[in-house]
């Protein structure tokens, strides 16, 4: 029998390797599959963007005032056609969608979806809307994820992990920038880093990449003038930049949102024609602007020649700002990251044109690489992606520091002007199904435990911990004299404090958390549900507009919201009918 047992534990690390390899031969599958999806779909792009700008480029104004709005119309008719009738999950961008799939927030990533956002896709862009062809690239990735996990029979984890790894291979294939495509799901996809999920996604992102240098080349996705090597001194620079970016960063997303609203507030259209308006409008312009249509990689190109003056360039970066919000609000399948890379080219192209004209060191080459990792950085609060994207995507690494800084300033500007990261923005703001939407029906004010114990910064650690160990609490709220949220602190850190060897007498104020997750009272419950899920943590402070406490609002809070309006899934009753349930509680405040 003994022996039996040292058989069984010695053959446990055979089993997991074993389980390990049959992953990362899977992940390696999912790899080729989405590299040649995302392959595929930018050749057919390019081709097909090409021929129409290469025809519209001989005819005489009048003709082409007719030719490019007609065209650029019925390639968004199809898309929106396509996406409303066969999958309406493949509109936008469809990293949105990606992520929630990835929370098992009730998104299911379709085989279907493959066939619709590649088609949707190559005849939106390709007929001229200003979008990216990464976000549809993301979905054709987790498609083949999907896939690949249907095939085998892989469900649960290991299926998010094929799905994650697919995601970050088309970013790979994409942009031929496999680290960005391992950092980008890490940073935006899953929030957090996991060994586990690290090894399916490098081999994934390693075989699409290949496939991408193999059939495409090994040359930068942007091809850059020599750039003389002076990267400390674009270091004041790259901080001026930083912060004109971060301004526009959040301008840019208000425009994403504000289109939207437009778009929903015509009500004349089906929402399979709204794409149709946004090629109208776009054809139109470029008839004058050729540069603004499709996702601008070869505008961004045409400036790092030369072949683009300085007020023309003006004039595009401003269209272009205005043209891509335009299109990604009507729903058309497209995303907006070579678009943001586009404009952050031509606002660092502009900012060192000026200061070069006025005696300042600020190559505008350099300046434009800078100024695509600090927009990208402003508008998606995904500095590090940026960072590895840009210099990868280009091989400008002798410019690491000024790229760096730069992206760094841009997002603690946009951080300052409360600007959110723009995919997880458009979750909460895009349209629900299921859960999700009896949750957005629902009201933090009327589920949210008001008062509780909440905690004086001049209390000991050993008081917090006993209130945690009475109570049964894993988090506790601080707040300062005006009653306003001074941040929190939960039980592991007040062990690993104590662990470290500091003293129990100590103050909370030493070991808190001042970066507090709150939530306002007229905040649905989803919104609380997704900040819960991508801090990992238990509970959130309820506060209202002054940061004064008003209670906390827990996940036992939510199972319970969730429970007593399920059944409004099966019969259809109008979500305003939702039972609100409010607990009284008295508050406590501890202060020694």
């Amino acid at each position: 029998m003994q022996i039996g047992k040292k058989i069984i534990t010695a053959r446990k690390p055979l089993v997991e390797v074993a389980m390990k390899g049959k992953i990362v031969l899977q992940a390696a599958l999912v790899g080729l599959v989405s590299g040649l999806l995302v392959i595929l779909f930018r050749l057919c792009i390019e081709y097909m963007l090409g021929s129409i700008t290469g025809l519209a480029a001989g005819m005489d104004l009048s003709r082409r005032m007719l030719f490019l709005p007609c065209v650029a119309a019925v390639g968004g008719l199809v898309s929106g056609l396509l996406v409303c009738r066969f999958a309406p999950e493949t509109k936008g961008s469809g990293i949105p969608y990606v992520k929630m799939a990835l929370a098992r927030m009730g998104n299911v990533t379709r085989i279907r979806s493959i066939f619709v956002k590649f088609f949707a896709g190559v005849a939106g862009i390709g007929a001229g809307l200003s979008l990216g062809r990464e976000g549809p690239s993301v979905q054709l990735g987790a498609g083949a994820g999907a896939l690949v996990s249907r095939l085998f029979g892989i469900k649960g984890t290991s299926q998010d992990k094929l799905i994650a790894a697919g995601a970050g291979s088309a970013i790979a294939a994409t942009f031929n920038a496999p680290i960005a495509g391992a950092v980008f799901v890490i940073e935006e996809l899953v929030n957090r880093f996991s060994a586990g999920l690290l090894l399916p996604v490098l081999m994934a992102t390693v075989c699409a990449a290949s496939l991408s240098r193999h059939f495409l080349g090994d040359s930068p996705s942007f091809s850059l003038p020599s750039i003389p090597n002076a990267g400390l001194q674009l270091l004041p620079a790259a901080i001026l930049l930083g912060l004109i970016a971060g301004f526009a960063g959040k301008l840019f997303s208000q425009a994403i949102f504000a289109s939207q609203k437009f778009y929903s507030s015509i009500k004349f259209l089906p929402t399979w024609a709204k794409p149709a308006l946004a090629g109208l409008l776009i054809g139109i312009a470029g008839c004058f602007l050729p540069e603004i249509l499709g996702p601008g990689n070869a505008a961004a190109d045409s400036l790092f020649r030369g072949d683009i003056a300085i007020r023309a360039a003006v004039i595009i970066l401003f269209a272009k700002f205005i043209a891509t919000p335009l299109c990604f609000g009507s729903g058309a399948a497209g995303g907006i990251f070579l678009p943001m890379l586009m404009i952050g080219s031509f606002l660092g192209w502009i900012c060192g044109a000026l200061l070069s004209a006025t005696g300042i060191n600020a190559d505008p080459a350099a300046m434009s690489l800078m100024g695509m990792a600090a927009f990208l950085a402003a508008v998606g609060r995904t500095p590090m992606t940026a960072v590895v994207m840009v210099f990868e995507m280009t091989g400008g690494y002798s410019l690491i520091l000024p790229i760096m800084l730069c992206a760094a300033t841009a997002d603690f500007i946009s951080d300052r002007l409360g600007n959110r990261p723009i995919y997880s923005e458009l979750i909460l703001k895009g349209e629900k199904q299921g859960s999700a939407a009896v949750l957005s029906a629902l009201r933090v004010k009327d589920y949210f435990v008001p008062g509780g114990p909440l905690m004086n910064p001049s209390m000991t650690v050993e008081s917090a911990i006993d209130e945690c160990r009475s109570r049964g609490l894993t988090t506790l709220t601080v707040i300062d004299s005006s009653r306003r949220v001074a941040g929190t602190v939960a039980w592991h850190e007040l062990e690993d404090f104590l662990y470290q060897g500091n003293s129990g007498k100590d103050s909370l104020s030493k070991v808190m958390n001042p970066e507090a997750e709150i939530i306002f009272p007229d905040d649905d419950l989803y919104s609380a549900y997704y900040r819960l899920h991508s801090s990992g943590g238990g509970s959130l402070v309820v506060v209202d507009k002054k940061m004064r406490v008003q209670g906390v609002l827990t996940r036992k809070e939510l199972s319970r919201a969730l429970g007593r309006n399920r059944d409004m899934l099966s019969t259809g009753r109008a979500y305003e009918n939702a039972r609100p349930v409010r607990v009284a509680r008295r508050a406590t405040i501890r202060k020694k």
